[in-house]
């Protein structure tokens, strides 16, 4: 048995010698979930060069399905803890409840709190057994969002000047934006419909569904510049066709549209985590298949009444030992466990990825169901696609596609990438009504990370911040309890912020807040069939109206009109049943945000 643990080990230890060193940022203290980093917009760097390929390269790997059987592993037991103890690179104690969480629930119960394990790499041509280290944990790496629909001006600005360049390199323009919400009559939204984008002559430009709170983003001249006008929107249900004739832009306002049809009962819940695994990866893989592992599991117990289906796909890059890897979307989570834990960072040896083929395989491979409240990509990667003309606009072609199915893309940016690279990312979750996030280096994991150009970002934990979106992303109002009957928040809502405070407080508390010198505001009624009035005893200096997923929907700029005023009034009624986001910036630039709900 010692000779048994004296070989584990070496091999441990030569796995691991690979691996890229830490950055600088091991040493920082782990913030808080929640904090919010206040950034500057970073100087631009230069562009990688466009990668010329006069020399086709040789066709994808077929992907194969993997049915994820549970990998195989040696515990070692019977060893002495001392023996264990005396070995500085070992860290052998695992939490039980973590290690289940990589294996298949039929696996042998292991047993001792000292463990050691090996998994296989098992399906790839000339495979083997390859050395796996230590099981990570999951709550340690830190990541931010950037929802641009909730930031639409300041993603316009930057496409104007610091990402404008990268625009030309990947060919994606989303710029000329329709909003549209959809409702029925009595104001529930409508899920899952089809909508499309015509131009003046009735072809189709665009194609979506929409989501779990009847939204949906249609874009013109997403592939070019000039997107034109005398555009109409049409929407298709149960083979019935209606038409909104005159569709404002974004600029202009919402587009609101009303069918006469039962409220929407989708409810199912399709995931897929599509991940890169070449060699870059090595330094954030296994971190990463801890926190994805512990999302799987969140997901079950954050939406117990909706049915759920995970799946996931692993790429590397042409001529590796593969290029794709997949399980597919299964309403076990047992597969999906499986297939995470069992895969590794290999491969690549170039800056670019075979990202188009991991995309591809995730749209057209998984077994997307024609029906469901929500369809969400992750696309986890540190790496771009290549930048040939033929990869480039396969890329442009399948964020269409995935549009058209109503797949939210929402990548999650590792250490490596570069500016180039986000502005791709950022385009791709706008263009599919997904969001952007981004590792960051306030964990002191993995190699350096670059900061996102933006005003300011709240940092997370990665598995917080991935269950939060899912959420987000899926839930549904239920049709069958009217959604007055769940409301026990008073007619009025008060709420007081300290004058000499940053904090943000929410509606709906039953105690004011009385200190010093307090800054006290109200909405009432709350709540309300439509409209409501805002009361403020402080200059204000922006008002923000928003829906649950953060996308704006009205802002007034205060501090242009003046602050004379006190009382503001608004109107939901034009708007789907449900809860709203009011948000006010004080003139000194401290915030603080309330609940509306429309009946």
């Amino acid at each position: 048995m010692r000779y048994l643990l004296i070989l584990s080990l070496a091999m441990m230890i030569v796995a691991c010698s690979g691996r890229k060193s830490a950055s600088s940022t091991d040493e920082m203290e782990r913030p808080l979930a929640g904090m919010e980093t206040t950034t500057e917009v970073p100087a631009r760097p230069t562009a990688p060069p466009p990668v010329s390929e006069t020399t086709p390269r040789p066709p994808a790997a077929v992907s194969e399905p993997v049915d994820a059987p549970s990998p195989a592993v040696i515990e070692l037991r019977d060893a002495p803890a001392a023996e264990f103890d005396s070995y500085d690179a070992v860290e052998a104690d695992y939490e039980m409840a973590k290690e289940a969480a990589f294996s298949s629930r039929s696996r042998e119960e292991a047993v001792g709190s000292k463990l050691a394990a090996m998994s296989y790499d098992e399906g790839g041509s000339g495979g083997g057994p390859a050395p796996a280290v230590e099981r990570k944990k999951a709550g340690q790496l830190t990541a931010g969002e950037i929802h641009d629909f909730s930031k639409w001006e300041l993603w316009e600005d930057l496409t104007e000047g610091e990402l404008n360049q990268y625009q030309s390199v990947w060919k994606l323009y989303p710029e000329q934006r329709y909003s549209l919400k959809l409702r029925n009559a009595a104001n529930f939204p409508l899920v899952d419909l089809k909508v499309e984008l015509l131009d003046r002559n009735g072809a189709v430009v665009w194609t979506t569904r929409s989501d779990n709170l009847g939204q949906a983003e249609l874009w013109a001249g997403m592939d070019n510049e000039q997107g034109g006008n005398g555009h109409r929107i049409r929407i298709v249900h149960e083979g019935e066709k209606y038409y909104l004739n005159r569709p404002h832009t974004f600029a202009e306002g919402v587009n609101l549209f009303q069918i006469n049809r039962d409220c929407s009962d989708a409810s199912k819940v399709e995931v897929a985590f599509v991940v890169d695994a070449t060699g870059s990866m090595a330094d954030e893989i296994q971190y990463l298949q801890a926190e994805l592992a512990d999302v799987v599991e969140r997901i079950q117990d954050s939406l117990p009444d909706q049915p759920i289906r995970l799946g996931s796909v692993f790429y590397r890059d042409q001529d590796d030992e593969y290029v794709t890897r997949f399980a597919p979307l299964s309403g076990s989570i047992t597969p999906t466990l499986s297939f995470l834990a069992k895969q590794s960072a290999n491969g690549g040896g170039d800056y670019p990825e075979a990202v188009e083929a991991g995309l591809s395989t995730a749209i057209d491979n998984l077994e997307w169901s024609d029906e469901a409240a929500a369809r969400l990509l992750f696309l986890v990667l540190d790496a771009p696609p290549h930048q040939d003309a033929g990869t480039v606009a396969e890329i442009g072609a399948l964020v269409q596609k995935a549009a058209e199915k109503g797949i939210r893309i929402i990548p999650v940016t590792a250490s490596g990438i570069d500016k180039s690279t986000e502005y791709l990312m950022r385009s791709m979750a706008l263009a599919t009504n997904g969001t952007y996030t981004f590792l960051t280096n306030h964990s002191g994991i993995g190699g350096h990370h670059i900061e996102p150009s933006t005003d300011s970002y709240e940092v997370e934990l990665l598995n917080d911040l991935l269950t939060r979106l899912v959420v987000q992303f899926a839930r549904t109002k239920s049709c069958d309890v009217p959604l007055a009957s769940t409301v026990t928040t008073l007619d009025t809502v008060f709420n007081s912020l300290p004058a000499d405070s940053s904090v943000l407080l929410a509606s709906g508390d039953s105690a004011l807040t009385t200190l010093s010198l307090p800054v006290n505001w109200k909405f009432f009624p709350n709540p309300t069939s439509g409209p409501f009035h805002l009361e403020v005893d402080h200059p204000l200096e922006t008002i923000f109206l928003a829906d649950m997923n953060g996308k704006l929907l009205r802002r007034i700029q205060v501090g242009r009109l003046g602050n004379e005023t006190r009382m503001w009034s608004f109107d939901l009624s034009q708007f789907p049943i449900g809860t709203y986001l009011l948000q006010i910036q004080l003139g000194d630039g401290r915030k603080v945000s309330g609940r509306v709900i429309r009946i």
